[in-house]
């Protein structure tokens, strides 16, 4: 299982604190890879890694969802 999640919460300080909430920071993409079950998902891997990208570019079709940390929808 793979998942993408595009950060946009704007009331979260821009500070990395190694908690969940870091997955939440406005301008930061996260990727997560494997286990989802946890959170209403099917897939039952035994493991879960997250990555998470500060001050992203995400483009989508060549247009930029985010560029360098900025929502751009």
């Amino acid at each position: 299982m793979l998942s993408l999640g595009i950060n946009s919460n704007h009331k979260i300080p821009k500070k990395l604190t190694g908690t969940r909430t870091d997955n939440a920071i406005a301008g930061h993409i996260h990727i997560g890879l494997g286990r989802n079950d946890h959170i209403g998902g099917l897939s039952k891997a035994k493991t879960h890694l997250d990555v998470l990208v500060t001050w992203a570019t995400l483009l989508l079709d060549e247009n930029p969802i985010i560029e360098d940390g900025k929502l751009k929808i």
